[in-house]
């Protein structure tokens, strides 16, 4: 939400922008924007396995899985960000 503030202030007042530094801004603005609702998908089936399977809940999950689920998250929004880059 702080990027995207920062952007419209500086759209606003109309401060030029050299291209990379732009290019950074809108590409990580595009990233929290995609990372946000699969962010709330894997909250929510962490949410799903503790009421569904409250006793096996610790087991399934642990530090080490939520982890891995947040890296997959960050891997699958950054590849496509950097698709996006690569083809433009």
């Amino acid at each position: 939400m702080t990027l995207s503030q920062l952007l419209y202030i500086l759209s606003i007042c109309r401060i030029m922008l050299t291209y990379p530094v732009c290019g950074v801004l809108v590409m990580i603005a595009s990233l929290t924007n995609e990372i946000s609702p699969l962010t709330l998908v894997v909250m929510s089936l962490e949410r799903y396995v503790a009421v569904c399977y409250p006793l096996r809940h610790a087991t399934i999950i642990t530090i080490r899985n939520t982890g891995v689920a947040i890296t997959v998250v960050w891997a699958f929004c950054s590849l496509n960000v950097l698709i996006r880059v690569v083809l433009l």
